[in-house]
């Protein structure tokens, strides 16, 4: 019923309205350019997870991407971390260039912490959150969906995504709209930056709260027991299970609606509402050519609550196969089939057995420094906090005591190297001197930007995994230099994309970009800096 209304909608708004633009620039009036790309991340998303389920999903979704032109041994050239990930897939840029080196960093003028996203001159409506004063106030570079509103007349440019992080990122400088999934409030929504109020297709739409229903809801495994590769299952009912009367009668609390992005509802809740943006931005639906970017930002929650090899993922992936196949297929109904569509994860993670032996405390180990520093030059607060694999020392106070920098640095180095889990440990001034050359020590270079990085970067032991010393022991370790949690897939599909392709050459994910740049026939961002996906356009 629900899929019924919203082509009925679609055939209304396509009745109802002749076009979305009087004209498209001469220069970008061509018919062969798509007139949708849909950009689709899915965090945590391995190559080994696609081929590992491949037979348990459908014709539509993953499937469909994968059969076009497919490589599965895309790598970041950089230690990923999600938001520098993302911002790196619509920048075509390292992190040294773009500036999102993690989720925040401190301000080592002020000392305070700067979330990636934050700026307390917006606010988000509809949010009790306490992080909800959000914008792209620290992007500096533009997105591929910048330079196509930019180049083509009518163009627009849409991020979804289920966290704010994501879909600002994605979003860039100048998008048209930028929406995300509030996990307090359980609606959608946006910042001031983006818009005066919220739409009335989005108050509509967060009225109906379908997902309201699985709030508190047990997760019912959606095929038999021979269905699934794997038998380890932590919560998951069986397929065809009935509800008791108690459950039935749940009156799902705060705590069920922020639980909701550990479900895999909440990854169709985030595909419904991209087709109400297709509908309502009216995507695809003339020769401009439209980008919108989805992120599913929440298999890499439930990967870390279960574990890579639950039935719990597995099942999310054959429900996620199948909302993405839902959206591809509205998608391309809107666009008359005038569509390319792109697959990539935001890097890899490897399930480690849940000792404490290989987790590295980050409180711990900022305790530890602060006390080394404090022991060699007098009592105080000289570490400003631990993030994004490094610690952020206090500028000010280091030079109001005449010390050089550079050797607080070191030292901090030096002594980390003797905590358990430490590889390496590199200053930010051997960075900044082009000191770092090669190997694991050069990856983590590329991921440096002088103004928010840290001022001593560690390099953890592989199979290592942070905790902040209060939440439960991981099992999933990301985030690292080492090959594999670099590693991460490109599919293409759709107008002009080779189709039947399996490239098994290594590639830059960088060249993601350029080759979308090319088929939308516009220039690349400001920031890309690579060749295009070799062997990925078909001759038209």
């Amino acid at each position: 019923m629900k899929r019924l209304s919203l082509l009925l909608l679609l055939l209304t708004t396509a009745a109802l309205t002749g076009g979305r633009s009087a004209g498209v620039s001469a220069k970008n009036n061509n018919s062969g350019r798509p007139r949708l790309i849909v950009n689709i991340v899915v965090s945590g998303l391995r190559p080994t997870d696609l081929e590992l389920y491949e037979e348990g999903f459908g014709k539509g979704g993953f499937r469909r991407l994968m059969e076009g032109t497919y490589y599965p041994y895309a790598y970041y050239p950089f230690t990923p971390n999600k938001p520098a990930a993302l911002a790196t897939l619509t920048t075509g840029a390292l992190p040294s260039l773009h500036g999102v080196v993690g989720e925040g960093w401190w301000n080592y003028t002020t000392g305070d912490y700067a979330p990636a996203v934050g700026d307390n001159a917006y606010s988000t409506f509809d949010t009790d959150a306490k992080d909800s004063r959000v914008a792209n106030t620290n992007l500096i570079l533009e997105t591929l969906g910048d330079v196509v509103v930019g180049s083509i007349e009518g163009a627009r440019s849409v991020s979804v995504a289920t966290d704010a992080e994501s879909a600002i990122i994605l979003g860039g400088l100048h998008p048209s709209e930028v929406w995300w999934f509030d996990p307090l409030g359980g609606n959608w929504t946006t910042s001031t930056r983006y818009a005066n109020s919220l739409p009335k297709w989005v108050r509509n739409f967060n009225r109906s709260a379908f997902w309201r229903s699985s709030y508190g809801a047990p997760w019912i495994l959606s095929r038999g027991n021979d269905g699934y590769v794997h038998s380890k299952s932590s919560v998951a009912k069986p397929h065809g299970y009935k509800l008791s009367k108690e459950e039935k009668r749940h009156i799902y609390t705060a705590a069920d609606v922020v639980a909701l992005g550990h479900t895999h509802t909440i990854n169709d809740v985030v595909a419904q509402f991209a087709k109400e943006a297709i509908i309502y931005n009216r995507l695809g639906f003339d020769a401009s050519t439209d980008v919108l970017n989805v992120c599913f930002d929440s298999p890499l929650r439930i990967a870390q609550r279960y574990g890579l090899s639950s039935r719990e993922v597995e099942d999310m992936y054959y429900r996620l196969d199948e909302s993405i196949a839902d959206l591809l297929t509205f998608a391309s109904a809107q666009a008359s089939g005038h569509m390319v569509v792109c697959l990539v994860g935001d890097g890899g993670c490897r399930e480690v057995e849940p000792a404490a032996s290989k987790v590295f405390n980050t409180a711990q180990a900022r305790f530890l420094i602060n006390s080394f520093l404090s022991a060699t030059y007098g009592k105080d607060e000289w570490v400003l906090g631990y993030k994004n694999g490094g610690i952020w020392l206090n500028h000010t106070l280091i030079f109001s005591r005449g010390l050089e920098l550079p050797v607080v640095q070191s030292q901090v180095a030096a002594f980390a190297l003797q905590l358990r889990g430490v590889s390496y440990a590199i200053t930010a001034s051997d960075m900044m001197e082009g000191g770092v050359k090669e190997g694991l020590v050069e990856i983590a270079q590329r991921g440096f930007y002088p103004k928010r990085s840290a001022d001593v970067t560690f390099v953890l032991m592989p199979d290592w995994c942070e905790s902040g010393g209060e939440e439960e022991t991981p099992t999933i370790s990301q985030s690292l230099p080492y090959a594999p949690y670099r590693r991460t897939m490109i599919a293409l599909c759709g107008e002009g994309v080779e189709a039947g392709q399996r490239n098994a050459s290594k590639v830059d994910v960088r060249s993601l970009v350029v080759t979308l740049s090319e088929i939308a026939g516009v220039d690349v961002p400001l920031g890309a800096e690579f060749e295009p996906l070799e062997g990925s356009r078909s001759d038209r």
